[in-house]
């Protein structure tokens, strides 16, 4: 679930994310085509929200990696 506003007079787009405890492997997916269509918009863009992901465990759980993966790719941190 999310909800984004964009903030025109600032060039800014702010999203607020939740995600439910487990599936992060189809979140992902979701959260790359989110971010590309963001990134076309070239406007700056932050991304608050309850992820559910032990980033803390990516060495050892590969879609926890990918989300990590996806947010750098998008130039997001954490």
């Amino acid at each position: 679930m999310s909800v984004f506003i964009e903030l025109y007079q600032f060039g800014m787009i702010i999203g607020c994310i939740y995600k439910p405890p487990n599936y992060v492997g189809d979140f992902v997916v979701a959260l790359e085509k989110l971010l590309d269509t963001l990134e076309k918009q070239k406007q700056l863009c932050y991304l608050p929200g309850d992820f559910n992901i032990d980033i803390l465990k990516s060495d050892v759980h590969a879609p926890t990696a990918d989300f990590i993966n996806c947010l750098f790719s998008h130039s997001f941190s954490l």
